[in-house]
């Protein structure tokens, strides 16, 4: 996120509250736009100037190694929800090799498919997930 911010010069936002299943809310910090200090900040979803918001992924894999990412069904629903035609949300992933992102559209063609990791302790740990093709990310930053 770190990379990420820095590229589109903003900051990101936590959301620790239960209420979002969804990692960040990302605002711009240049521009005339105002940032409120986390110590003033009495509201932290109400004060900053709000750009999008964010889901993150870190793999231990390169970006070329599978066809697709996947992503939990609720989550791609939750991009959707946060999403506004000026601002969609985003899916923003970090391979060994590179940083990537892709912005939610409702046009994307994406297949759905039951599954989960094959190392849970629990065999029924398992929910609908979403395949993202790789070609719909655009590549930000190489390592």
């Amino acid at each position: 996120m770190e990379i990420a911010c820095q590229k589109w010069e903003c900051k990101a936002l936590k959301l620790h509250d239960r209420r979002f299943n969804i990692d960040f809310m990302v605002y711009r910090v240049k521009n005339g736009f105002g940032v409120v200090s986390h110590e003033d900040r009495k509201n932290p979803i109400r004060n900053p100037i709000c750009g999008f918001y964010c889901e993150v992924r870190c793999r231990n894999n390169y970006f070329l190694k599978y066809p697709t990412m996947i992503l939990a069904e609720k989550k791609w629903v939750e991009l959707k929800k946060f999403s506004m035609p000026t601002a969609p949300s985003v899916f923003l992933v970090s391979w060994t090799d590179c940083i990537g992102y892709v912005k939610y559209d409702e046009n994307l063609k994406v297949r759905r498919e039951w599954g989960g990791r094959n190392d849970m302790r629990d065999s029924e740990d398992v929910e609908p997930l979403i395949h993202i093709p790789r070609e719909y990310f655009k590549i930000m930053h190489h390592y």
